[in-house]
């Protein structure tokens, strides 16, 4: 019979004990052989190793074992196995806050974040532009004609990033045929109803002249809204004739972080 080690250990009724007086026969020892062979091929050639027994081998690989300090993803790392953050040092937090070129790592009391430190240089200024339809226009005396329209939310731009501070202007570039003697160029808040505060721009010259007005963004009436997202349609009027015309090549707000 052959015996069932390593899928099953075997017992006195697979290995039958052999008694005094009985003969030994074949079955029995093929069956001690079995099991030997089975055990050296699980344990393979030499599994004491360095040590003088493999017990010496197993106790030295415990005490290993037992004097690792396992990393816990727990204060100072986040995140999973598979992603794992830095979100502290020693013990301090990390802010999630994401950093500008040229800035360090600074600890404000509750946590690292990032921020200007003294040999750093602060971060060049950073400008978007959101344009409005322009094109040329012919309108009666003391008459708004829409030029175009957007709706604006400026939640997207904060009015602070790191330690640069924005600033919103109203920019048109204009220019008139000779018979109109001014133009004016407002940016019109449609959903509040009201022209927003600076943008009643004035230009008399017939070359091209750009007009601007720094605005002021806020919550109340007359602000460039930040409260809420706001449409906004850019108006064009002119004192003269009918048959003079407004070109009106750019119109545009500029906001810079610097």
């Amino acid at each position: 019979m052959v015996t069932k080690y390593p899928a099953a250990i075997d017992t006195v009724f697979t290995l039958k004990p052999i008694l005094d007086g009985l003969p030994v026969t074949g079955g029995s020892v093929e069956q001690l052989r079995e099991a030997i062979i089975a055990i050296e091929d699980e344990l393979g050639v030499r599994p004491s190793g360095l040590y003088a027994t493999v017990r010496g081998r197993l106790d030295s690989i415990e005490n290993i074992v037992g004097n690792l300090q396992i990393i816990e993803l727990d204060k100072d790392l986040g995140g999973t196995l598979e992603f794992p953050l830095v979100i502290g040092i020693r013990g301090r937090p990390v802010s999630t806050n994401t950093p500008l070129i040229g800035q360090v790592l600074v600890w404000d009391g509750l946590a690292w974040s990032p921020a200007v430190g003294p040999t750093t240089l602060p971060p060049p200024p950073v400008t978007t532009e959101v344009f409005f339809s322009c094109g040329v226009f012919t309108t009666n005396s003391n008459t708004f004609t829409r030029a175009g329209a957007r709706t604006l939310d400026m939640t997207l731009w904060p009015p602070i990033v790191g330690i640069s501070i924005r600033t919103v202007k109203f920019t048109a570039d204009v220019d008139k045929t000779s018979g109109a003697t001014s133009v004016e160029v407002r940016l019109y808040d449609v959903t509040h109803n009201i022209t927003v505060a600076g943008t009643g721009l004035i230009s008399t010259n017939n070359a091209n002249t750009p007009l601007t007005a720094t605005l002021t963004v806020g919550s109340s009436s007359g602000n460039l809204r930040n409260d809420v997202p706001t449409q906004y349609e850019l108006q064009v009027r002119m004192n003269g004739g009918s048959a003079d015309a407004v070109f009106l090549t750019s119109a545009r707000l500029v906001i810079t972080y610097a």
